[in-house]
Formats: structure tokens, sequence, C-alpha cells
């Protein structure tokens, strides 16, 4: 199985890792604590993907994570030793704004 750390968040002399794991079957995201520099850390529960990706990541307090995932689907966990918990589903995005090349030329 192959892993790539894919976000980092340093927070109080503290680091939070968001992790994919790679297998040829199934692909999960980790998150990872540590609170001693790096030297040992604490894993949370894989979180499978599905056929899904990550679309963003972002960290809140005392080492809380969540994940924002293709298909409009996010997952938060509070930190070391908590579980994964699914978010409300998010809306849809926008549509992209109109492109105007007219707009562009005249600056």
């Amino acid at each position: 199985m192959g892993r790539k750390i894919v976000r980092l968040h340093m927070f109080a002399g503290s680091a939070v890792l968001i992790i994919q794991a790679l297998a040829i079957v199934l692909t999960s995201l980790i998150a990872a604590w540590s609170v001693d520099g790096g030297h040992s850390w604490d894993l949370s529960p894989p979180l499978p993907l599905h056929g899904a990706t990550l679309s963003s990541a972002s960290f809140g307090p005392a080492g809380a994570a969540a994940v924002v995932l293709t298909g409009n689907r996010a997952q938060a966990i509070t930190g070391a030793g908590a579980a994964w918990r699914a978010m409300p589903a998010l809306p849809p995005a926008p549509p992209p704004w109109p492109h105007n090349p007219q707009a562009a030329s005249t600056r």
C-alpha cells in the first residue's frame, strides 16, 4: 500500500496530516497527529473514498480536520482517537462565470 501526504497543518507545536492511502482496490484518507515533533503519530481510522477524490481539507482547533470530497460529500474528525463523521450534503458548486473575451481586450 502506498501513502502520500496531501495536507499538513502545524498548531501549537503539534502537527496534523491528511494522508492518502493507496491500495489496489480501495483508496482511503487517514488523519495523523503528532505532539512530539513527529517522533510518534496517532492515526485515525481509514476513511474509504469509494471512488471520490479529495477536493479540499481544512483544520480547526486542537487538531480537528475536515475534508471535502468530490460528489459534494464532506467528513470531519475532531482529533486523535475520534471517528470520521459525515457532514450534511454540501450544495452543488455554482456555475462558472461566463467568459467574455471582449471584456478582457478593453482593459
